[in-house]
């Protein structure tokens, strides 16, 4: 009965980390797409880098997420103390590169992540409006 839940462990845990590796080469993919499709297609570079690292951002935090859980189910069927010391040193590295991994997605996106750039389209106005920028005279919409 042992050897067949270590069998199985094993076997999921193997799962999890072909599941990791999917989700790399896809956010990768889907990086590279989306700053082709709208950074070189578009002319829209910087906009373009931000959504790509985004997206390969998130992938690479569920990758994390599926490693850690691979790990820790390996651990889990043979626990001797060098294990889990491996265990406990690899689950820290990867928890506090997803934790910084998570922060630089929120500063990059917003709130949770979803909005990735907010429009500058409307940012003379703004500006305009907080005193930062003044119209010359007799310019249409012009600034110093």
């Amino acid at each position: 009965m042992e050897e067949a839940l270590r069998t199985v462990a094993e076997h999921v845990a193997l799962t999890a980390e072909a599941f990791a590796v999917f989700f790399i080469i896809l956010g990768f993919a889907q990086a590279v797409h989306t700053f082709v499709r709208k950074g070189l297609l578009r002319k829209r570079t910087h906009r373009a880098l931000v959504e790509a690292r985004n997206e390969l951002g998130h992938m690479l935090s569920l990758s994390l997420e599926f490693l850690i859980g691979a790990d820790v189910l390996l651990t889990a069927i043979s626990p001797g103390w060098e294990e889990i010391g491996k265990l406990a040193a690899i689950v820290g590295i990867r928890t506090v590169l997803n934790f910084f991994l998570i922060q630089e997605l929120r500063v990059l996106g917003g709130k949770g992540g979803r909005e990735v750039v907010r429009p500058r389209r409307n940012l003379t106005v703004r500006l305009r409006r907080r005193g930062c920028l003044e119209e010359e005279p007799g310019a249409t919409g012009a600034t110093r």
